[in-house]
């Protein structure tokens, strides 16, 4: 099973996406599953995002699943 982001809505909601991704001070668990968000947008699979992002392949989905469930 193949684990994606859906595209983003438009412009804005990928700016603010992108905003939170280069954050300093935002919370390290936004700006993560907002990088992995990203990267999805970008064609990377699960287990390429968990291994950028430094994480089990299993937490990876598991970060991703609820981003699935609300669409995101």
């Amino acid at each position: 099973m193949v684990l994606r982001a859906r595209p983003g809505r438009d412009e804005a909601e990928q700016a603010v996406v992108h905003r939170l991704v280069a954050a300093r001070k935002a919370p390290k668990v936004l700006v993560e599953r907002c990088w992995m968000v990203e990267l999805s947008w970008d064609g990377w699979l699960v287990s390429q995002i968990a291994d950028e992002v430094e994480v089990q392949s299993e937490d990876g989905a598991s970060l991703a699943a609820p981003l699935q469930s609300l669409g995101a």
